[in-house]
């Protein structure tokens, strides 16, 4: 028998991660990371890995693997998410300020088409200035 694909891995693990199994899912992402063909793959598993630790209010663990995931290829994605954790967490507002223009910069480089760059971060500027980070 032929061991899962990665897609069958992130499958699974997404369905665990929807009823609630973080842990779990967890664990697969993190799988799917170290069997991971690309730098943009491994990225995407720890954003996932982040999202679960968001789902259980764990900012801090979400935080540490956004960055893995930008240390590893720096997505615009990534750093506005980073961004948040960074302003509304450890109130940086400097740093976050920071990630945000760098986020900005590269999410320029994405075409309209790919992804409304500037619209997302205008919404997330506005949901931080909300939760008091600016």
């Amino acid at each position: 028998m032929m061991p899962p694909s990665i897609q069958d891995l992130e499958k699974h693990a997404v369905k665990l991660r929807c009823h609630g199994e973080y842990e779990k899912a967890r664990d697969v992402f993190r799988q799917c990371v170290t069997e991971a063909p690309d730098d943009g793959w491994r990225s995407y598993f720890h954003r996932m890995i982040a999202d679960c630790y968001i789902d259980e209010n764990e900012f801090e663990l979400a935080s540490s693997e956004l960055n893995r995931a930008v240390e590893i290829d720096p997505l615009p994605f990534s750093l506005v998410n980073l961004a948040v954790f960074v302003g509304r967490d450890r109130r940086d507002v400097e740093r976050a300020r920071e990630l945000f223009e760098l986020a900005l910069e590269m999410g320029r480089n994405i075409s309209d088409a790919e992804f409304d760059f500037e619209l997302f971060s205008r919404r997330t500027v506005r949901s931080m200035a909300e939760l008091g980070a600016f």
